[in-house]
């Protein structure tokens, strides 16, 4: 058995009170439940969280005059999240492999490796229904959002049974620590990645509903780039 692990944290400036919640948030295209997370710390920072994709939805702090303020992009509603063409990736964790895979295949063990195509010849970010495009076993533990995830061996070409899990924490030390960690069961490729797009300065213009079109600004990504296995 192989674990993975990697941890990301995101400082923030905040003052006021503690309060967890989850909510509904409407059905994915197949059905699933999904829901909201928000989680609070004690000084007043906020950040919800779906596991639709296992994204952040929104994360709001305060600017210099304390004033809360949204400071990333994403939709007010999962409709934004379900569009087709796909929207931007906006707060997803992206898996199982973030980044283009030169001709959507790899070579591995001395076996070749053939993946879903999603970016022309290439396979990106995972394929046609990467992590972001997943519902996730969700739980919330006080200020923390645990999120699981099974990628079963040969989704998207990929190979050997998977358990993903992220976990979302908002601390008292004015944190927003994301922790991943990956369980597979066969050698694999695993690089999990979560593009934020964080936008200040113009409080009130940074959301989209889920009817607006899609903005196509979105981070840059290395072309033909293959998977290391020995990462």
């Amino acid at each position: 058995m192989i674990r993975i692990a990697g941890t990301i944290a995101v400082l923030l400036m905040t003052t006021g009170c503690s309060r967890n919640e989850a909510m509904p948030w409407g059905k994915s295209k197949t059905g699933q439940v999904v829901e909201l997370y928000t989680i609070r710390n004690s000084k007043g920072a906020e950040a919800t969280i779906t596991n639709y994709g296992a994204r952040v939805v929104t994360l709001k702090v305060p600017d210099k005059a304390g004033k809360f303020n949204d400071i990333v992009l994403g939709f007010d509603n999962l409709d934004g999240y379900l569009q087709t063409p796909p929207p931007p990736y906006f707060g997803a964790t992206i898996g199982r492999y973030g980044n283009r895979i030169a001709d959507g295949r790899f070579k591995l063990d001395g076996m070749t490796y053939t993946l879903a195509k999603n970016n022309d010849a290439n396979s990106l970010h995972g394929g046609g229904i990467g992590f972001d495009k997943v519902v996730w076993r969700a739980e919330l533990v006080g200020s923390r959002v645990a999120m699981t995830y099974l990628s079963k061996d040969g989704e998207e070409g990929y190979p050997g049974n998977l358990t993903a899990n992220v976990n979302y924490t908002l601390t008292d030390n004015n944190e927003l620590q994301i922790e991943y960690s990956a369980i597979t069961d066969k050698d694999t490729v695993v690089n999990p990645h979560q593009p934020f797009l964080f936008q200040s300065g113009r409080p009130g213009r940074r959301r989209y509903s889920g009817t607006r079109g899609h903005d196509r600004r979105g981070p840059l990504h290395a072309c033909r780039q293959r998977p290391d296995p020995h990462r």
